[in-house]
């Protein structure tokens, strides 16, 4: 039954340990004790966790059989199932892949090669590739036609075939296939054993008549695919949940609400372990209940039919109870993220989270449009803050309680040292994963064991600490999520912060200043993101020659996106500082280049941007506006600034032809022969070291192994370079310095090296392209460059939201430093060298790509100095 985890895992420990004790470390049933346990953290929704013990499992099985046994093949495709539950089809098609080439090897076509064909299937749809969901099909018929027992396996295919045409919404086709299928499977007495193929049949044939438009024939396939599940894998599997779910979305949408919420409650019974409740209502009790990724799925639809119950019937009672079964889930899914233990699965979870606290902000809209009372203003941006880059704050205020702590320096030594270790396998699986040809999967099995045994090691030291030190977990748990009442006692004079929650089809914005709050909900449809894309894409790709009409269409975008982002500007008497926190696809908007007027001048230079009205900067979160989170080191050195040399074959000149094409996907930005020469990079470190009257390191001696000698220790940190962006694997972007012979390091500093680094730094300028680009995990935010360095410790980034110009570049972090260094705010100094680059420009490069592209996430404090440089300043003002 659902819901039982905690009992699930203690006994498959328990056997794991007999086994080993009876066969020894490396036996065939050690790894499926190991699968069971994978299987419990993947019901969690710990995926990562998952994987490790599936990579356990092959680890055990590569000291017993070879490696093309068909054991191997078994656990490729659970780890294909791993990454199809979490939502990462490309990862999954990976895996399912290697599974048929298992499959081929041994010469095994059973209903296993069609189970992997059909979930290739549904992989290659999730990523709307039909066709290669076709050719995956149209290949499974033609191995298994000349297979034994092809009618025992074909069945299965048709399936897959009916998938497809469902996906194309050639209804009337998949369901004709569909009903084949269940037909012949009840009809012919296929002897396949105890099968859940039977319920998956029906289960898409309810899909197909809804779609059709024909409720009551899809409830009736839906109750049969129930049937059809119990009968084969018992009461309570994760699949009766989702047959139970497409029943209750049917009767939300035929306004049978009553009913939507009895199969609510049919959901719970068979996922909370004692589940009684005859009321509709009432949100059953969670405290306690161990992580359970079912069990949100329906908690997020039931707040989806009591919302929807409200708005049809007016009722109060659905609004009230989808307002607190909103709330609950959110505080539940706090408590789930404490008992992840992998970061990945946390975000994800943050990404689950979405459409619940969409509908959280419905309903407070709802209730202060009724009522006019604060408190659902407050509630409402509590249930944001606690989703908002939640992962990040957890891991800095973590570093924080440490070093708060009052832990005993074996402790301290013996984290440290884990906390290495599982760095040095983070990268060394991470290097081997990019490979193309000749990767080692020895080595790998083995990698993943080791990292799985240094995380068990974490969790023993951490339970030995939690005995001793309870204190320390305290601290540790109690994170400081920020409340409006505190967001407004933090603001200084007219600074006003404005926070957005960017849900499937609304856009919810918080308005905060120091004595007013506004909230607004608006529709955010496929015309607002289509404004978005046209207005981020212009600026992103300069046109050689413009016309008035595209400078004109452009400004238009801008003053509309300006009116439809920052609602109450007018209401907000001349702000001295603006500080946007912004949500999804907006992660990658320029605000400062928003439009405040109507006024369309014939140039780029007279146009009305927000960032002539005041300064603007940004952050994660409001959690992380309040509670900076300074370094925890202290700097020596004001100022360290890095300017590689590259001769344009860096990279890629070293890979196979394989790696180099793998690269070129990975990294777009790359030119085809390399990288190409920076020629002003060089001189931008020369002019600020000189500006700092400190050290600046150039050409050769730009390296990484300086950077992590003499860069960690430094107040300011400058980095003048090329950065690659990987969007598919986050870890793997990385900050190119000069080659260095001799040494250990590789002159690519990738972001799972940076983001375990302890910086001194109060502020890093990222003067290269895209680092403030990368993967968007919404809720989390764009796993960027700068993040890492967020994570690093540093408080204060100045980051690129796209390519950068080499020579403008220059002239505006130059003038950026000059401004800092007489005693100006961090933000104020970025907008009035932007604006200087802007109005002394020759008229080309006044195009927003160009000085637009620069921002600043952190504070608008002055740089503290060290004495020294606080006694030249004084010097310069006095005899000025």
């Amino acid at each position: 039954m659902m819901g039982r985890f905690d009992e699930s895992l203690i006994y498959a420990n328990y056997s794991l340990e007999k086994i080993k004790e009876r066969f020894g470390e490396n036996h065939i049933r050690a790894t499926e004790d190991l699968v069971v346990i994978a299987y419990n953290y993947l019901y969690r929704g710990d995926y990562d966790m998952a994987v490790e013990y599936i990579h356990k499992s092959l680890h055990v099985m590569n000291q017993i059989f070879e490696e093309n046994h068909r054991y191997f093949g078994n656990n490729y495709g659970n780890l294909g199932y791993i990454y199809q539950q979490k939502g990462d089809y490309e990862k999954a098609v990976q895996y399912f892949l290697k599974a048929i080439e298992n499959r081929k090897a041994v010469g095994r076509y059973g209903s296993s090669w069609t189970s992997l064909v059909f979930s290739l299937v549904e992989c290659y749809l999730e990523l709307n590739d039909p066709k290669a969901a076709e050719h995956i099909l149209k290949e499974g018929f033609e191995v298994l036609s000349a297979a034994p027992d092809f009618d025992k396996n074909v069945y299965t295919l048709h399936l897959a075939k009916a998938k497809i045409d469902f996906h194309r919404g050639h209804f009337s086709a998949a369901r004709e296939e569909a009903e084949k299928f269940i037909y012949d499977f009840t009809h012919k007495k296929i002897e396949l054993g105890v099968t859940p193929v039977l319920g998956d049949g029906l289960f898409l044939l309810a899909q197909i008549e809804r779609e059709m438009g024909h409720p009551q024939k899809a409830l009736v396939a839906f109750q049969q695919a129930i049937q059809a599940w119990d009968n084969s894998l018992g009461y309570g599997a994760s699949t009766q949940i989702d047959a139970l779910l497409g029943m209750a979305r049917l009767q939300k949408d035929q306004g049978d609400y009553e009913a939507a919420l009895q199969s609510i409650q049919l959901a719970l019974g068979r996922t909370i372990p004692g589940f009684e409740s005859s009321d509709l209502l009432v949100l059953p009790t969670l405290a306690g209940l161990t992580a359970n990724e079912p069990l949100l799925d329906i908690l997020a639809e039931k707040t989806a039919i009591l919302w929807k119950g409200y708005q049809d019937r007016k009722e109060e009672k659905y609004l009230a109870a989808g307002w607190e079964t909103a709330k609950g889930i959110i505080n539940y899914m706090q408590e789930c993220r404490e008992g992840y233990r992998g970061q990945d699965s946390k975000i994800t979870l943050s990404q689950k989270a979405i459409p619940v606290v969409e509908t959280a902000m419905a309903c407070a809209d709802a209730w202060w449009t009724k009522t006019a009372d604060p408190q659902y203003l407050e509630e409402a941006f509590l249930c944001v803050e606690k989703v908002k880059s939640i992962v990040l704050l957890e891991n800095l205020h973590a570093s924080y309680a440490h070093a708060q702590s009052n832990l005993s320096q074996a402790l301290l030594d013996k984290e440290a040292q884990l906390k290495d270790e599982l760095a040095l396998y983070d990268r060394l699986i991470l290097e081997e994963q990019q490979k193309v040809a000749n990767q080692d999967t020895v080595k790998l099995y083995y990698w993943f064991d080791k990292r799985l045994a240094l995380k068990e090691a974490s969790d023993s030291l951490a339970w030995v600490i939690k005995k001793k030190h309870p204190e320390y977990f305290q601290l540790k748990g109690n994170l400081p999520i920020s409340r409006m009442r505190d967001v407004q006692q933090s603001l200084h004079g007219r600074d006003v912060v404005v926070e957005y929650f960017l849900g499937d089809s609304t856009l919810t914005v918080f308005t905060i200043s120091g004595d007013q709050c506004f909230f607004h909900r608006v529709p955010w449809t496929k015309a607002e993101a289509d404004l978005l894309d046209a207005f981020t894409r212009f600026v992103r790709a300069p046109l050689r020659e413009w016309k008035l009409e595209d400078i004109q269409l452009w400004a238009m975008n801008g003053q509309k996106l300006f009116g439809l982002l920052l609602p109450d500007w007018e209401a907000m008497p001349g702000p001295s500082s603006l500080v946007v926190i912004p949500d999804g696809k907006l992660d990658y908007l320029p605000f400062h280049l928003l439009l405040t007027d109507a006024s369309s001048p014939g140039n780029f230079r007279d146009l009305p941007y927000l960032l002539k009205s005041c300064p603007v900067r940004y952050q994660f979160s409001s959690s992380l506006l309040i509670q900076p989170y300074k370094p925890l080191k202290k700097a020596t050195l004001d100022y360290a600034g890095f300017a590689p040399v590259y001769q344009g074959t860096e990279l890629i000149a070293s890979c196979s032809r394989e790696d180099s094409s793998r690269m070129a996907v990975l990294y777009p930005e790359i030119a085809r022969d390399g990288l190409s020469k920076l020629e002003y990079n060089q001189p931008e470190v020369a002019e600020a070291a000189t500006i700092w009257k400190s050290e600046g390191y150039k050409g050769m001696a730009a390296t990484e192994h300086t950077f992590k000698e003499v860069g960690t220790k430094a107040r300011i940190l400058h980095l003048a370079m090329h950065a690659l962006t990987n969007d598919r694997e986050p870890l793997l972007s990385q900050l190119l310095f000069s080659g260095e012979e001799g040494e250990e390091e590789d002159g690519k500093l990738h972001n799972y090296e940076l983001q375990n680094l302890s910086l001194s730094a109060d502020l890093t300028v990222l003067s290269a392209c895209n680092t403030g680009a990368g993967q968007l995990r919404r809720g989390e935010g764009v796993m960027s460059v700068s993040r890492a360095f967020r994570l690093a410790g540093c408080p204060n980034i100045v980051m690129s939201l796209w390519q950068a110009n080499d020579h403008s570049t220059q002239e505006v972090v130059t003038r950026f430093f000059q401004d800092l260094k007489g005693g100006q705010g961090k933000a104020t100094a970025l907008q009035e060298a932007s604006l200087h680059f802007l109005k002394t420009a020759n008229e080309r490069y006044t195009h927003p790509f160009y000085w637009g592209n620069m921002l600043l996430i952190g504070d608008e404090e002055p740089v503290e100095f060290s004495l020294i440089q606080r006694l030249r300043q004084l010097n310069r003002r006095l005899f000025k």
